[in-house]
């Protein structure tokens, strides 16, 4: 994902490029060929819908994994 510097800032799509702000940035990306109306209901993308949730899963497990040493982490550090 590219970052736009320059000092026009663009909202919108031109010539195949998607200019759009997040988290107090500017950035670029190319305009996707699917929508994601096709991906969530074509009967084509059943494993894609798959995929994703299997990695939506893993996200959170990730997360939760990551929370629960936090304070664990956070102690250790108070001895060093």
């Amino acid at each position: 994902m590219a970052r736009n510097n320059s000092f026009v800032k663009l909202d919108g799509t031109l010539d195949g490029l998607t200019f759009y702000r997040k988290n107090g940035e500017d950035l670029v990306k190319k305009q996707s060929l699917i929508g994601k109306k096709p991906i969530m209901s074509d009967p084509a993308f059943k494993r894609t819908r798959e995929n994703m949730m299997e990695f939506a899963g893993a996200s959170k497990a990730g997360k939760a994994f990551r929370d629960s040493f936090a304070n664990v982490v956070k102690l250790m550090g108070m001895f060093s």
